[in-house]
């Protein structure tokens, strides 16, 4: 009996990883993340600890292996598959034990709630209904900053599409949103629970002594209050949207051309050399230009050997900028050598060029991927090096970068900050732009190592929750991918390209209104200090304060 019912705990918790990966590319049903974790919730509720911890990890996992599964498309840009597989493996298992450490507190919180000697019972199941969302919350913070921190995919972008609940996230970030649907979640557990008990455990429960029930609170309680909330929500979210597509017509407008040049991967090129790469390049820019747009940005990587020794490079960049006379931004290897020891450092940069042509300013990618741009650990363990793709790593930069363009539509300085490929996973990078004056955000990527997969549609969720959080357009030049324009409310106004492989060169004239002087969002001016890093701390404070307990209660009973 007891066997049955740990493999029916199991099969709930796969399935809420299952629904809840609905919610996400290719699907994208993002309604389904409001109910998707109901299955685990129940049984988290009613679970010891350890078992609370075992479910919160098998669903992290169940969730990251099919989430995460564009990972396999790898091997057909020239990774081992069996490498492949392994680090798909590893990284579910690992980002899994944050869901764990949240389905141990939790089951405990409950666990102590449902204790019949508690002097207010209901009090106590408040508490434990209310510190679930805080809990999901500090799980989500945790995976996004311990070991350089991995935020793919919060719960926040199921809900990309539905602008009306996603401006909440320029309160306290992605983790309200998140927040508001792990509540959701909560209440239709506690009514589901409610029902059964109420309604069919008497028929198909029938034991000696009657079960207790969960709860002696009205079962539409957790309910009607998560559905206010949900209202108000967006109710500020709908004249949010109205605000920034009045302005998005009525301001200052700025044409920013974004050229995608869908080129295969640079490591499985099939054939593409440098010549027609730079020559598709050049074409493509020479068309938008004719547009007479304030700025130019080519995508990540794009161009060839090292900047600024590359003479390959250095011409591409003469003829592109004779032909625009506009200013440049694009993506590339820079080298800076040290003549002292003969040798040089590597860096995935953003350059900045103006007519002349000159390098205006640089920005130095300052959050690498690991085992992507670079190798943890490599300097202790030179072997590792092996395992680069590229064969060798990048060194990180130290600071973020402002570029001040002189736009000519409207006669005024353009602040825009790069964020290159995967730093736009990352809340903190954005924030950190809005801060120091950013009236803009430039993403540059390179989606040509998932052709044929969602991926590309999932790291376009990422962008999108950046510009809502911060209330800055985003200007989206990728190669393979999506390039796109963002506004300040979220809304994806213009895109190009799918991630496919289909082969659609083209680009874009991202026509948009830009604020010169934004209004600075909740979350640009205190970013997680007032929501995300406090339920960290509870999370981690409560699985410490259990786990000490527990092993004090072994310790006596010796």
């Amino acid at each position: 009996m007891l066997r049955k019912r740990q493999i029916g705990e199991s099969l709930a918790a796969i399935a809420s990883a299952l629904l809840l990966s609905t919610a996400y590319p290719p699907i994208n049903s993002g309604m389904t993340a409001f109910f998707a974790l109901v299955p685990l919730l129940v049984v988290l509720r009613h679970a010891n600890p350890g078992r609370g911890f075992f479910l919160g990890w098998l669903f992290g996992f169940a969730f990251r292996l099919v989430n995460l599964s564009w990972l396999l498309s790898l091997k057909n840009n020239g990774a081992p598959f069996l490498l492949v597989l392994l680090g798909l493996l590893a990284l579910a298992a690992y980002t899994a034990l944050y869901t764990g450490l949240f389905g141990y507190v939790a089951s405990s919180f409950w666990y102590i709630a449902q204790k019949k000697e508690l002097p207010k019972p209901l009090l106590f199941r408040t508490g434990a209904f209310v510190a679930e969302p805080l809990l999901w919350v500090g799980a989500e913070y945790l995976v996004g900053c311990v070991l350089t921190g991995f935020p793919w995919n919060p719960l926040a972008a199921t809900q990309v599409n539905n602008l009306a609940l996603l401006s909440s996230v320029s309160l306290f970030g992605a983790a309200t949103l998140s927040a508001i649907i792990l509540l959701t979640n909560s209440s239709l557990t506690s009514l589901a629970i409610r029902i059964w008990y109420d309604l069919f455990a008497p028929r198909f429960c029938q034991t000696e002594e009657p079960r207790q029930k969960p709860s002696k609170a009205p079962r539409t309680i957790p309910l009607t209050i998560t559905v206010i909330l949900i209202i108000i929500t967006c109710w500020h979210g709908i004249d949010s949207v109205r605000h920034f597509d009045k302005e998005a017509k009525e301001g200052q407008k700025i044409k920013i051309a974004l050229i995608h040049p869908d080129i295969p991967c640079i490591f499985e090129q099939n054939g593409t050399g440098t010549e027609d790469i730079n020559e598709a390049l050049l074409n493509l820019t020479k068309i938008a230009a004719m547009a007479s747009p304030d700025m130019t940005i080519w995508p990540e990587t794009i161009l060839p050997g090292f900047i600024p020794y590359d003479r390959d490079a250095a011409e591409l960049i003469t003829q592109a900028l004779a032909e625009t006379k506009t200013p440049l931004i694009a993506g590339g290897v820079e080298y800076i050598r040290n003549e002292a020891q003969n040798d040089g450092i590597l860096y995935n940069s953003a350059f900045y060029f103006i007519p002349g042509p000159t390098i205006s300013d640089v920005y130095r990618k300052c959050h690498l991927v690991p085992f992507g741009e670079y190798i943890p650990l490599e300097s202790k363990f030179p072997f590792l090096k092996r395992l680069a793709p590229q064969g060798f790593s990048l060194e990180a930069g130290k600071e973020q970068t402002i570029f001040t363009i002189n736009a000519q539509t409207n006669n005024f300085k353009l602040k825009v900050a790069p964020l290159i490929c995967f730093e736009d996973v990352f809340p903190y990078q954005a924030r950190e732009a809005a801060q120091n004056g950013a009236n803009a955000l430039i993403s540059l990527a390179n989606d040509s190592w998932f052709d044929k997969t969602c991926e590309s549609e999932q790291h376009l969720a990422q962008a999108v929750l950046r510009a809502a959080e911060t209330q800055l357009p985003v200007f989206r030049s990728t190669n393979r991918g999506v390039s796109a324009l963002i506004l300040p409310n979220g809304r994806v106004i213009q895109r190009l390209g799918n991630g496919n492989g289909s082969g659609t060169p083209g680009f874009l004239i991202a026509e948009s209104a830009i604020n010169p002087s934004p209004k600075t969002t909740l979350y640009t001016r205190y970013g997680d200090s007032l929501f995300s890093i406090p339920a960290a701390g509870l999370l981690a404070g409560a699985a410490i304060a259990i786990a000490t307990i527990r092993r004090l209660k072994r310790k006596f009973r010796r």
